[in-house]
């Protein structure tokens, strides 16, 4: 188990990791929340949707701003999948995000390609290409960079038919310009993963860390806080700070996943595990 500091205790230096508002508990408003990552020393935040319904893009930059933290990502696009009404909706939700990632500044817009359980999956990741290859082409207009991000293949029929970094090798290829989104509790199991975090497979765009619980009590693993589960995040994290030093390394977890679970406590937990990865 991680060592727990209070947020008084941790010292007030910079940790080049950032942490994704996906985190933020629902009663917290999202300037509170970059408050306290700012505290323990992160320099960086995710930003999700909701936090930006809730402020807007040109107040979120600004606040963002005031703190000195930087955008690590955007969380997300995509969903190329869904039909009819829902499909124009999606639609005009992703140029949304295109237009509010633009006004974030530097800012890198994730996507999740979307899954559908009618289609046969060779049909789906198809389409889901097609859509994607026009989707950058709009994000080139507006200077935004995307990052495709696989999901387990638990998720295959619901919110992404891109389930591998192997499966995404001919994506990359056709469509140029795209970057990965490594979110290890969706990887941790991909037999690439070391080479991708090596630097000897596609271009990597941000490293999304927790840790996972596996066990005979659990019928699906469970993304859990730094140091409470049982896959190597520190190896991977040393990884990719030596194979790719300007990549984003982003702790990513949810508060409604850790019910009882203090903000504070988290993150103080996190800032000090991550301590010791660029302690001298």
């Amino acid at each position: 188990m991680t060592e727990i500091r209070t947020m008084s205790s941790m010292p007030k230096r910079t940790l080049p990791f950032s942490v994704n508002q996906y985190l933020c508990p629902l009663t917290m408003r999202p300037t509170d929340f970059l408050d306290r990552i700012e505290s323990f020393g992160f320099q960086g935040a995710g930003i999700t949707q909701g936090a930006l319904q809730s402020l807007g893009a040109s107040e979120m930059a600004a606040e963002l701003q005031r703190r000195n933290l930087q955008v690590t990502s955007l969380n997300s696009a995509g969903f190329f999948l869904q039909e009819g009404e829902a499909a124009l909706v999606q639609a005009e939700r992703n140029l949304g995000l295109l237009k509010q990632s633009n006004q974030l500044g530097q800012s890198r817009l994730n996507v999740i390609v979307g899954g559908s359980s009618t289609l046969p999956l060779n049909l789906a990741r198809e389409l889901a290409a097609e859509r994607l290859e026009a989707f950058a082409r709009q994000a080139s207009d507006f200077g935004v960079q995307l990052m495709v991000e696989p999901l387990h293949h638990l998720n295959v029929r619901t919110k992404s038919c891109f389930n591998s970094i192997s499966q995404l090798e001919p994506l990359f290829e056709r469509i140029p310009g795209l970057t990965l989104n490594a979110d290890l509790f969706h990887l941790w199991w991909d037999p690439d993963l070391d080479r991708l975090l090596r630097g000897g497979s596609l271009p990597l765009g941000l490293l999304q860390i927790c840790d996972v619980s596996m066990n005979d009590a659990e019928p699906v693993p469970r993304r859990v806080p730094l140091g409470e589960g049982c896959i190597p995040w520190i190896d991977h994290v040393r990884a990719v700070r030596m194979a790719f030093p300007s990549v984003s390394i982003e702790l990513e977890l949810f508060a409604d996943q850790l019910p009882g679970r203090a903000l504070e406590e988290i993150l103080a937990g996190s800032a000090s595990a991550l301590k010791t990865l660029v302690e001298k």
